[in-house]
C-alpha cells in the first residue's frame, strides 16, 4: 500500500500564540537586559500513538509507520518536546518539516527535545 498524502493525515493544531502580546513581552525583556527569548511554550495535548495519528504498513518491509501532522497557525518554526517518550528497541523517529528532517534513534524511555 502507498502511504497517505501528508494532507490526509490526522492533524493536531497548537493553540495560536498572541504575537502582539509576545512582541510586547520581548520588548520588555530587552529593556530589562534579559537575553532574547528562544521560543514560546505551547502545549499540544492528547498525542498518543494508540489514540491519535495514522498507522500504516510500509510496503517494502512490512514495518509499521505512525504519522501525525502537527501545525501551528502563524508560527515561524516548531520545536517539539516530548514529556513522555517511549521508543521500542530498534525503532526510529523521523520528524519532517517542509525543508528539513531530524532523526532520533530509539532509546530507553526518556524526555526528549527536538529543534530545527
Amino acid at each position: 500500500t502507498r502511504l497517505k498524502s501528508v494532507s490526509d493525515l490526522q492533524t493536531k493544531t497548537a493553540p495560536p500564540v498572541d504575537l502582539v502580546k509576545a512582541g510586547l513581552e520581548d520588548e520588555q525583556r530587552k529593556k530589562d537586559g534579559k537575553p532574547p527569548r528562544f521560543a514560546i511554550a505551547n502545549t499540544v495535548s492528547g498525542v498518543d500513538a494508540k489514540t491519535t495519528g495514522d498507522w500504516e504498513e510500509h510496503v517494502s518491509d512490512g514495518s509499521s509507520i505512525w504519522r501525525l501532522r502537527i501545525t501551528s497557525t502563524g508560527a515561524e518554526t516548531l520545536n517539539l518536546g516530548f514529556t513522555r517518550y517511549v521508543m521500542p528497541r530498534g525503532g526510529t523517529l523521523f520528524i519532517y518539516a517542509a525543508a528539513t528532517t531530524t532523526t532520533a534513534v530509539g532509546q530507553d524511555d526518556a524526555t526528549m527535545m527536538i529543534r530545527p
